[in-house]
């Protein structure tokens, strides 16, 4: 059993657009980037851009806590730029999210949204 409780979020990723949803209190944090982090051939080009933006959303959707919040993250890419993810691809939302602060992290590998119901319910998260 883990010392500090760890925070489900899901990710869903699309071309220059992030959504994060704090999946114990409900609340949905989507901003367009400023600054371009996709091309017309990848979705996250620009890893660093990518990384700030996160960390800052992140900042603004957890509750600030005693302890630091350990994160539970499922990540997704939701546009399709060209078939299937690649490995790369999968290492990169992977990267990103412990970049970020997961200490858990679960990849989705299709494009189809999840409902926070179906994305709490992978992560082991009763709602």
């Amino acid at each position: 059993m883990p010392l500090l409780k760890r925070t489900p979020v899901y990710i869903k990723i699309s071309v220059n657009n992030i959504e994060v949803t704090n999946l114990s209190t409900g609340k949905t944090l989507s901003k367009i980037s400023p600054v371009a982090f996709s091309t017309s051939r990848i979705v996250i080009a620009n890893f660093n851009v990518i990384e700030a933006l996160l960390r800052d959303m992140l900042k603004e959707i957890i509750e600030k806590k005693i302890f630091p919040v350990q994160l539970k993250v499922l990540i997704q890419q939701t546009q399709e730029v060209d078939g299937e993810l690649t490995e790369i691809e999968k290492r990169t939302l992977r990267d990103l999210a412990e970049l970020a602060g997961a200490t858990h992290v679960e990849i989705v590998d299709h494009f189809r949204k999840l409902s926070d119901h179906d994305a709490a319910t992978r992560l082991g998260h009763p709602n």
